[in-house]
């Protein structure tokens, strides 16, 4: 599958380079030089813009800071749209909002390509690590095709649900590690954000299938308890 990747700051860039290690064939955009020779002196093909890069990508995973960044960089002059082909599946790992994400869908569908949700959490240790967390809200049939390359930084991958479902986790996710900030000791925060991005399989049960939906999503189990 050849992987594309815009966005190489602290968690991008340790991604992309996992990608890399793992034998993908990765071509690399980002505003700026320095990340992107660091990419291509380790084998990556380098794009001018979103719109190159989109030209020659099976998959666009995309990893930049907020939702201007990743309207601007999918929907903006020389963006993604401008050159992505059908059946192309755009990644979005950045925090956004679901009406963002579902905006973009929307977008991308006229395109034929595919959009899906799939925050991570882990911070750039979790990134360099492979041990990040994954949340993704799609079509299931659009996760797998992408899982593996998930799996290349991710240790947890979750399918929470239909499109913008994997931001409303992340978003979560965020109020908890907030909430630990000012509630908890520094040296215990650890040790909460973990419990936070890695209890899912335990306190979750996965959400059945009904017969016209070929999505599964979690749901939060009866036996969770919180004090």
């Amino acid at each position: 599958m050849k992987v594309s990747f815009i966005g190489l700051g602290r968690m991008g860039k340790p991604m992309a380079i996992n990608l890399l290690k793992s034998g993908y064939d990765v071509a690399a955009y980002d505003v700026r030089h320095e990340p992107v020779r660091e990419l291509a002196k380790l084998g990556a093909r380098v794009a001018q813009s979103p719109k190159e890069l989109a030209r020659s990508s099976e998959l666009i995973a995309l990893a930049v800071v907020d939702d201007a960044q990743v309207v601007e960089v999918l929907l903006g002059a020389d963006g993604v749209i401008e050159g992505v082909e059908p059946e192309t599946i755009i990644a979005r790992h950045s925090t956004v909002l679901p009406e963002t994400v579902q905006m973009l869908a929307t977008k991308f569908a006229a395109k034929q390509a595919h959009v899906l949700d799939a925050p991570i959490s882990g911070g750039e240790a979790g990134a360099r690590a492979r041990s990040l967390c994954c949340m993704v809200g799609g079509e299931v049939q659009l996760l797998e095709r992408c899982r593996d390359v998930f799996a290349a930084s991710a240790a947890e991958i979750f399918c929470m649900g239909e499109l913008g479902s994997g931001a409303a986790t992340k978003l979560i996710v965020q109020v908890v590690t907030s909430t630990c900030w000012r509630h908890t000791e520094p040296r215990s925060l650890r040790n909460n954000a973990v419990w936070t991005l890695r209890r899912y399989k335990k306190y979750c049960r996965p959400a059945r299938r009904s017969a016209s939906s070929s999505r599964t999503g979690w749901i939060a189990s009866s036996s969770l308890k919180i004090p």
